[in-house]
């Protein structure tokens, strides 16, 4: 241990920036460039929760999660001399500048997706301007491309997602015995999903835009937008990706992963607390990132944990806007416009269900999880209590 860095039990490592977020949906899932220039707006004015290196321009990262912009995605196939057929996805892959080993990494990819089913129809070189990187980010700048896959013969959304999770997940595998430590660490998918794309960069959250000149293209038209910032939630993304392609929807699946505190909840609700008993089985609560918000094909969501440490205003518009931030003021609304509001609590979560058109607030999605099983029984048949007693001597 490092007497000059540690002192007593603090650890810089385990230092984290206070991270800011927010999250754009249309309840009746309708797309428009306003969601998306609104997200671009809001990111720009958390610039201040992110750090920043001494050259001024090299941010600790932020981006930008979209829904699916389909007509935009097959514009952009289409002008790259690629065909996707009705069932396809596209994503942003980071890989190494050594032309042979990018090469080796696209091969082996497109070997994935074949033994996984799917079908990898082509790759663009993705356009950025790094006029607005800073010295170190364009020094660990990668080479950025995009890539369209198929669906193979019968696979439906859910086959299709868990196609394209393995294939990504055994690429990167394979690529550590293929290639050296660093070039292998080269290669990242930022996302390969049907229902969502995002972009992302180590620059200041108000140059990301410029950095990607694809976000300004009039005919980027998405539905939800997640904005994000750093990389410390990193692990958790990955462990909710896979209990999603797992087969559990992203309800389900956050609130398993990070839990409200439960330890009254038996008396006021012993449906629910048998829900978080059965699945504490097998995981401990997650105690951060203190806000998330995510998406899949039918939810997006936002929810606090259980400390409860991180602001998250939320509003809804008269014309079914619902807009959630960790921050007051990253948008711009009529007072009038404005029909509901309020923040979440400890453990809270706010959801939007995309194919329905309805806002969840915690109740109603405790009522859609408490309701999947009878948890209550399976727990009294299946769970062997051990009870202790103190003995006086």
């Amino acid at each position: 241990m490092d007497p000059r860095t540690h002192q007593g039990l603090y650890d810089p490592n385990d230092e984290r920036d206070a991270c800011g977020f927010g999250m754009v949906a249309q309840l009746d899932d309708q797309p428009s460039r306003t969601l998306v220039d609104t997200a671009i707006s809001a990111l720009s004015r958390m610039t201040h929760r992110g750090g920043v290196a001494a050259d001024g321009l090299t941010g600790d990262g932020c981006g930008l999660l979209i829904r699916k912009p389909d007509a935009f995605l097959r514009a952009l196939a289409a002008e790259a001399g690629i065909g996707v057929g009705p069932r396809y996805a596209a994503g942003l892959v980071f890989l190494p500048h050594d032309a042979g080993q990018a090469a080796r990494c696209r091969a082996l990819l497109d070997e994935e997706l074949a033994r996984a089913g799917a079908c990898l129809q082509g790759w663009r070189i993705l356009p950025t301007d790094d006029s607005v990187c800073g010295q170190l980010a364009r020094d660990t700048l990668p080479h950025i491309e995009q890539v369209f896959v198929d669906a193979g013969p019968g696979q439906d959304d859910d086959a299709f997602s868990l196609a394209l999770f393995l294939a990504r997940r055994r690429t990167e595998q394979r690529l550590r015995d293929a290639l050296p430590a660093d070039a292998a660490a080269d290669f990242y998918v930022v996302t390969l999903s049907p229902h969502a794309i995002g972009y992302k960069g180590m620059v200041l959250p108000d140059k990301l835009s410029t950095f990607y000149p694809d976000l300004q293209r009039n005919d980027l038209a998405a539905n939800p937008v997640i904005s994000m910032h750093g990389s410390d939630s990193q692990s958790l993304d990955n462990m909710l990706e896979l209990m999603v392609a797992g087969g559990m929807d992203l309800l389900q699946a956050l609130r398993i992963l990070v839990p409200p505190a439960t330890q009254s909840l038996e008396f006021k609700d012993p449906d629910l607390a048998a829900f978080y008993e059965f699945y504490g089985l097998n995981s401990e609560p997650w105690d951060g990132p203190a806000g998330i918000v995510a998406c899949d094909a039918r939810y997006a969501a936002c929810m606090l944990d259980r400390n409860g440490l991180r602001p998250a205003r939320w509003l809804l518009t008269s014309d079914r806007h619902f807009l959630v931030a960790s921050e007051a003021g990253v948008w711009e609304l009529a007072t009038e416009r404005i029909v509901r509001k309020g923040k979440l609590g400890p453990g809270e979560m706010m959801a939007i269900d995309l194919k329905r058109g309805d806002l969840l607030d915690s109740e109603a999605v405790d009522r859609i999880n408490r309701g999947r099983a009878p948890y209550k029984q399976w727990l009294q048949h299946g769970v062997t209590y051990l009870q202790t007693e103190l003995i006086d001597p």
